[in-house]
C-alpha cells in the first residue's frame, strides 16, 4: 500500500476515535517518505495523541 492510501486509512480511523490505530497508519505512511504523514505523526508526538508524547520523535517527524 502507498504512503497516501496508508494516511487515508490513519485519517479515517482518527475520526473514528481510533488514535493509536491511526498512529500505526500514519507511521507506515511516513516511512515512505509522505509528508503529510511525517508531519501528522510529528504533531502526534508533539501532543501525545494516540503515542506517548516524545517531542524528539516529534522533531524527527
Amino acid at each position: 500500500m502507498d504512503g497516501k492510501s496508508l494516511y487515508e486509512k490513519g485519517n479515517a480511523l482518527y475520526k473514528q476515535g481510533k488514535c493509536e490505530e491511526a498512529c500505526v497508519k500514519y507511521e507506515a505512511a511516513a516511512q515512505q517518505g509522505y509528508t503529510p504523514a511525517q508531519y501528522t505523526l510529528g504533531m502526534r508526538y508533539h501532543s501525545g495523541i494516540g503515542v506517548a508524547q516524545d517531542h524528539e520523535k516529534a522533531f524527527y517527524w
